[in-house]
């Protein structure tokens, strides 16, 4: 007994000489990893995140808006094509950077990324494929103090594509969103030596544009007529 006791006052007096017992380091939050990243399943769906104590991979890819530091990893899989909305708050003094890769086996490729502003929020946007995997990452800036944040994902309607579906006679109706619906499309037949007029009317200011015939691409196509508030 007299040996045991002693052998605890002699570890005490080591404890007390080196400082007492080293204190605990926090663990890395479990997303660390690109291996490891967290599901979101299904959208639209918010998560809570943390940088605190968040590390780089050795072979982790730069991202191309901000030099960043550590990083946690959520992975998406939507159910149809689309365009997938991340919005990102950083909470406290963070400042952070998202980004958002398309899987490819073994390969990322990125798809687009922003940096928060002066209130800490930062929104991207990518067009996303059904059944095709994106990993979506928060990062702090390589300057910046750790803290948590929250990211909502959600899937929005892709951007309307021609030829579009046939016009009724009767017109068209539907229903625009800056974020989640931008844009529809229709097509029409139109017979050579005929005048048509077309009227859109919105409750808001919605433009009109008229493309010809073939056009594979509204964003790389010119209309031949436009009207930039209804009418």
């Amino acid at each position: 007994m007299r040996t045991r006791s002693g052998l605890g006052t002699i570890a005490a007096i080591l404890a007390a000489a080196m400082g007492g017992p080293a204190a605990a380091q926090a663990a890395p939050p479990p997303n660390d990893n690109r291996a490891d990243a967290q599901v979101v399943s299904p959208l639209p769906a918010t998560v809570d995140g943390t940088t605190v104590e968040a590390t780089r991979e050795g072979d982790e890819p730069a991202s191309q808006c901000a030099t960043d530091g550590g990083s946690v990893w959520y992975r998406v899989t939507p159910g149809r094509d689309g365009r997938l909305i991340a919005d990102l708050t950083a909470n406290g003094d963070l400042d952070a950077v998202i980004d958002v890769y398309r899987v490819r086996r073994s390969q990322i490729t990125p798809q687009t990324c922003a940096v928060t502003d002066e209130d800490g929020k930062a929104s991207v946007e990518a067009s996303v494929a059904e059944g095709q995997t994106y990993l979506v990452r928060v990062s702090r800036l390589a300057n910046s103090v750790e803290d948590t944040f929250r990211l909502s994902l959600q899937l929005a309607q892709p951007n309307a594509t021609p030829p579009g579906p046939s016009l009724p006679s009767s017109g068209a109706n539907g229903t625009l969103d800056r974020v989640l619906n931008p844009s529809d499309a229709w097509s029409v037949v139109l017979r050579p030596g005929v005048t048509y007029r077309f009227n859109l009317y919105s409750g808001a200011c919605t433009p009109l544009l008229l493309y010809r015939p073939g056009t594979r691409s509204f964003e790389n196509s010119s209309p031949v007529r436009s009207n930039g508030c209804g009418g």
